[in-house]
């Protein structure tokens, strides 16, 4: 951005030093030249100052994210389920009335809030990241309860 700064700045200069040598052209010929090559200048001018006032706004959208991740986030801790499964979780009194949930820790680092969808059965949790693909278990393995209710050829 400073780069484009500076080329505005050179531009602008440029557009004066033009300006003021056409009050001692006489040749209308050539003042006409100068006069395009004037406006010429004049529009690529508008055009890098366009440029920059768009990357401004762009830059101040970036940082406002920024700035809310930032307040977001606070409102998270890191957790470990088993086996070692990492996760983010709500602080307690943090909900803003949602429901408790957990958030994928790669998708967390990268500054996005991705909610992990999660399915029980056997006594395992399993997170999925719809974001970034993440898929993992947590819990212990229940086998206890279930072996003689004719589940396949080991319950008979």
């Amino acid at each position: 951005m400073a780069g484009e700064l500076m080329t505005g700045m050179t531009i602008f200069k440029s557009l004066l030093d033009t300006a003021s040598g056409l009050k001692d052209i006489h040749d209308a010929t050539l003042r006409d030249q100068v006069a395009f090559m004037l406006q010429k200048q004049i529009l690529e001018a508008q055009a890098a100052q366009f440029a920059l006032v768009e990357e401004v706004g762009n830059l101040k959208t970036k940082l406002s994210k920024l700035e809310n991740w930032e307040t977001e986030k606070l409102r998270y801790k890191l957790e470990r389920q088993d086996p070692g499964v990492f996760m983010y979780g709500l602080k307690p009194d943090m909900d803003n009335g949602e429901p408790d949930h957990k958030l994928c820790a790669t998708c967390y680092n990268d500054g996005q809030k991705s909610i992990l969808h999660t399915d029980h059965g056997s006594g395992l949790t399993y997170w999925k990241c719809q974001k970034c693909g993440f898929e993992e278990h947590s819990g212990r393995f229940n086998i206890s309860g279930n072996r003689n209710e004719g589940a396949g050829w080991m319950g008979q």
